[in-house]
């Protein structure tokens, strides 16, 4: 059964707001995307929502295969966490020869998944984070990226030592083309209850509020 976040009319400001400024990362994105596969990238973010890590479990469960591949960066700076992208493990392998730009055998596709996901992953998460920098006029430290393949509950484990009760994700369900390649996937932010208020806090200096 799909999750179903809690209802907040207050949030729907929010995540409006946060749709709007990461778009502008998107677009950096489909730039760099559509440079490095030398073809046109077509990328877009059609919904955002507030979720638990139990609900989101079962939101990205409800839309995905049983494993998954993602790449995982952190985040620290007026707001911090965990920014990864991840993408149901079937939809990681076409990504190989969506990039590639050319029929590749399944044992390579698997031989190069890590590597494509976290170019792209790298791509996407940089733009998304980078936007947000320069638009609230603050540095964000990025990590090194770090690949993941296994089950959705393993991917939401990977923070175990880090995890909090009050932890709250930001889900961005993204569809993207690459190569006349359908690809669907998740812009995933993870970041506890005094970092959402510090990001709210900047949207709400960026609004004017």
């Amino acid at each position: 059964m799909l999750a179903k976040q809690i209802p907040n009319p207050a949030d729907d400001i929010y995540l409006d707001a946060i749709a709007e400024l990461l778009n502008v990362g998107v677009g950096s994105s489909v730039s760099a995307l559509s440079e490095m596969v030398d073809a046109e990238v077509a990328l877009s973010v059609p919904r955002v929502i507030f979720l638990t890590r139990e609900q989101a479990i079962t939101e990205v469960t409800h839309h995905s295969t049983e494993t998954v591949a993602s790449v995982q960066q952190h985040f620290q700076g007026p707001f911090w966490g965990d920014a990864a992208l991840l993408f149901p493990d079937d939809k990681s392998l076409a990504l190989v020869p969506a990039v590639l730009g050319q029929p590749t055998s399944t044992e390579v596709c698997v031989e190069m998944q890590e590597e494509v996901v976290v170019e792209v992953g790298n791509i996407i998460l940089n733009a998304c984070l980078a936007s947000l920098a320069d638009i609230f006029n603050h540095s964000l430290d990025i990590s090194i990226p770090e690949f993941h393949s296994g089950t959705v509950t393993e991917f939401f484990q990977l923070r175990r030592l880090h995890h909090k009760e009050d932890e709250t994700i930001l889900l961005l369900n993204m569809e993207f083309s690459i190569n006349e390649k359908a690809i669907h996937g998740y812009v995933i932010f993870m970041m506890d209850i005094l970092s959402v208020d510090a990001f709210k806090a900047h949207i709400d200096e960026y609004l004017g509020m």
